[in-house]
């Protein structure tokens, strides 16, 4: 005779992924473990995602709690406090590169 166990099986809960503890206090922190949550949930719940399903939904929430930041800021008339000088440097390095890359490709290299 064979015995079968009906019980479910518990499932071992996953570790925090933060390489730092995120403050769960603060409005920001609190914003971006909703936003997680939101669109885990959005996505058939966190068991059904995969590593790097769960680590895109963490990086695009980290991306727009500092857009909000940024947009709070702003609104707030402190833009000044936000340096974005950066930003153009690069921006026109890579177009530069891409405009030499899509020349190249038109003159029939193969790159």
């Amino acid at each position: 005779m064979v015995v079968v166990d009906l019980k479910q099986a518990k499932r071992a809960k996953r570790a925090s992924r933060d390489l730092v503890p995120i403050d769960k206090t603060s409005r920001a922190g609190r914003f971006f473990e909703r936003l997680i949550r939101e669109i885990e949930n959005d996505l058939g719940g966190r068991r059904n995602l995969s590593r790097i399903e769960s680590e895109l939904i963490r990086a695009f929430a980290g991306a727009a709690t500092t857009l909000q930041y940024l947009n709070c800021q702003v609104a707030l008339g402190e833009s000044s406090e936000i340096d974005l000088t950066g930003y153009n440097r690069r921006q026109h390095h890579v177009a530069h590169r891409l405009a030499a890359w899509v020349r190249a490709a038109a003159a029939g290299y193969h790159i």
